[in-house]
């Protein structure tokens, strides 16, 4: 009978890069999120940088990441076409180190999107 390295019955033909399923294990289970700055001062412009690590679960092919937060500040509304205006906002992909045998993944787009609610629920 195949084993995994957890010791556990492995499915018939499975091929995983070597140490892959234990770096997925030591993953958080839905990922990591971190800001650069701790601390923000009201009035003061700045620039924010978020940054989602993807954890042992995954995104599914299509799926998408929604960032909603409840409008009750004096922010402007963000916007998207211009880098050089104010309340610009981006996203970019990084991919991780590849595991030996592992092949890259096949992302095919990244958009952004602003979308007002209106205060609609959810947040």
């Amino acid at each position: 009978m195949l084993m995994n390295s957890s010791g556990m019955p492995a499915a018939e033909g499975s091929v995983a890069p070597a140490n892959l399923s234990a770096y997925i294990k030591s993953l958080p289970f839905l990922g990591r999120l971190s800001c650069d700055r701790k601390v923000l001062t009201a009035g003061e412009w700045t620039e924010l940088t978020l940054v989602y690590e993807i954890g042992a679960v995954g995104l599914a092919d299509g799926a998408w990441l929604k960032l909603a937060f409840k409008l009750y500040s004096d922010w402007a509304l963000f916007q998207t076409s211009d880098p050089a205006g104010a309340n610009y906002v981006s996203a970019e992909y990084h991919a991780g180190a590849l595991f030996s045998d592992q092949s890259p993944s096949t992302v095919r787009a990244l958009k952004v999107r602003f979308d007002q609610k209106g205060h609609e629920r959810p947040f």
